[in-house]
């Protein structure tokens, strides 16, 4: 069934349904669909996710490209609905900084083993939420410099992992940016950086035609999530959301460990 709908969007031909099954299938779309609401209410977290189901399926060693493809369109979407508020200065900035600690990040998680990765995100997944609970609620304003070092940190974990999104959100913050500006300026930082992993990737053979379509297919799905969150934004208790997504993290980072040992 699965190869009918694949050859009447013209992908038959990358056999994806020696990939993933029907069932697979029907299970990351809905994860993606929840996840684009979770990224687009609280600036991150769908990416972490939606990883959580397609590491079993796809192995870690094509989690991050995979999801980098998926996440284009997801910042592209996310772009057309925050677009009113968006920094663009702010973004030039912090992209500029962050490129090429992004590119740096893609060239070393293209030359990882598989079990390396998948300690590396284990580890990092749980450090995301320890360093998120020591994030003081008022970061005030940062210097240029210290923008522009963090930027650079920040696109050296993203080139490297999945989630260092997490650190984009404290950088803008630190420039002035709330609300809905503070959620459409990280969807344009954040589609900077996956155009960049994505052509390091593509360069180096990582990403396959098979995992760019899936990923294409899982960024369409994701796609309903902006705008369902956008009517949300304002209702959702954040606080608690976070805390059910930090949990959701830490077990997921322990489960790469476990799956590494």
């Amino acid at each position: 069934m699965i190869q009918d709908v694949l050859a009447s969007l013209g992908l038959a031909s990358l056999n994806l349904g020696n990939v993933i099954s029907w069932g697979q299938a029907l299970l990351i779309a809905s994860v993606a669909l929840a996840g684009s609401i979770i990224t687009a209410v609280a600036g991150v977290g769908g990416a972490i996710v939606l990883s959580f189901v397609l590491t079993p399926i796809l192995g870690p060693a094509a989690l991050v490209q995979t999801i980098s493809v998926a996440m284009l369109i997801n910042n592209l979407t996310k772009i057309n609905v925050f677009r009113k508020g968006i920094d663009w200065a702010q973004c030039l900035f912090v992209v500029t900084c962050a490129a090429p600690g992004c590119v740096m990040g893609s060239l070393i998680y293209s030359s990882l083993s598989e079990r390396t990765i998948t300690i590396i995100l284990g580890v990092f997944l749980i450090g995301l939420v320890i360093f998120k609970w020591f994030l003081p609620g008022d970061i005030g304003r940062w210097s240029k410099p210290a923008v522009a070092i963090s930027s650079f940190v920040y696109g050296l974990l993203t080139g490297t992992t999945i989630g260092g999104g997490i650190l984009l959100l404290p950088i803008l913050m630190g420039t002035g940016l709330t609300g809905m500006a503070l959620i459409g300026t990280d969807a344009a930082c954040g589609l900077a950086m996956h155009i960049v992993k994505t052509v390091v990737f593509g360069s180096n053979g990582v990403l396959t035609a098979q995992y760019a379509a899936i990923g294409v297919l899982i960024g369409i799905v994701m796609i309903p999530g902006a705008y369902i969150a956008r009517a949300i934004l304002r209702t959702m208790p954040l606080k608690v959301h976070e805390r059910i997504i930090d949990a959701v993290i830490i077990l997921g980072g322990l489960s790469f460990l476990a799956r590494a040992i």
